[in-house]
Order: C-alpha cells, then sequence, then structure tokens
C-alpha cells in the first residue's frame, strides 16, 4: 500500500474528545504511535491496529501531539481533551 495515499485517510475522533477517541489507520493495519503533551511529555506509547481506541481519560486536559509512524513514514497529528 502507498503511504501517501492512505495518509490522507488516517484520522482520529471524536475531536475534541472526553480522552476516548479513535485512531483510524486507513488502509495501514498497523503503526506506531506516541502521544505527547502539550510540554512534550510522553503520555502513551505503542503500537496500534487500524480502529484502534486509546483510553486518556486520567489526562488532563487540553491539546495532545500524536505521532504516527507507519513503516519509514511518520505523521503528526492532534487531539484536544475537554471533559
Amino acid at each position: 500500500t502507498d503511504i501517501s495515499e492512505s495518509k490522507n485517510e488516517i484520522s482520529i475522533f471524536p475531536n475534541p474528545s472526553n480522552g476516548n477517541f479513535t485512531i483510524n489507520l486507513g488502509n495501514e493495519n498497523q503503526a506506531r504511535v506516541s502521544v505527547f503533551s502539550i510540554t512534550g511529555k510522553l503520555v502513551f506509547s505503542g503500537t496500534i491496529q487500524n480502529n484502534a481506541t486509546l483510553n486518556l481519560t486520567h489526562f488532563s486536559n487540553g491539546i495532545y501531539q500524536i505521532n504516527i509512524l507507519i513503516g519509514e513514514t511518520q505523521m503528526n497529528k492532534r487531539i484536544i481533551i475537554e471533559k
């Protein structure tokens, strides 16, 4: 699969979120995901499968940076947590 085609299909929803959100990888099956707080602190790291739901409800409200690594291709997305 061409990552450049699937890059636009990667989505995070709902956004804003209460801390429970889904990462849809589009045509990709697996990715390495790292989530960072606005201060740069790593709050989650792991390998996910397509349509993985993450639970970050125990973290504070704010903007979090999500780094998605598929093969050699890296993408960055943001999620807003509002409770």
